[in-house]
């Protein structure tokens, strides 16, 4: 399949769309859309939400935390695989998996973005600092 210039390289294979999965991605219905902490209105659609809770299952329910992770994180970093993808981090004390990071990951499109995916993590990843909370 022909790839357009959405592929990224990634060892994890979180960014590697085809121009139908880009093209079903803004098509698919919206789960919600907030507006992050640097203004900018972020989405997530239910075809993503849907890939999330399968890789990922114990995000499965945590629509809130996501939300309040995009508004309000604690460390954003740029992915270290693509300039345009950043990965905003809060921390909760209770989880279905123990304390832990939430990881958001959302793709910058001018003054919008779409989420890919989103995760509980032990720490923060690799990735130049954008910003930290004080």
């Amino acid at each position: 399949m022909r790839r357009t210039e959405f592929e990224q390289a990634n060892p994890y294979g979180m960014i590697n769309l085809t121009s139908k999965e880009v093209e079903c991605s803004f098509m698919s219905k919206i789960v919600f859309e907030i507006v992050s902490k640097f203004g900018k209105r972020v989405a997530l659609t239910q075809g993503k939400y849907d890939h999330i809770c399968k890789r990922h299952p114990e995000v499965s329910g945590e629509i809130d935390e996501m939300k309040e992770t995009l508004s309000s994180p604690q460390i954003i970093r740029r992915s270290t695989y693509d300039e345009k993808v950043w990965l905003f981090y809060r921390f909760f004390e209770e989880t279905s998996v123990t304390e832990k990071y939430l990881m958001v990951a959302m793709r910058i499109f001018n003054d919008e973005g779409l989420i890919l995916t989103s995760y509980f993590t032990d720490k923060v990843k690799m990735g130049e600092e954008i910003w930290r909370e004080k």
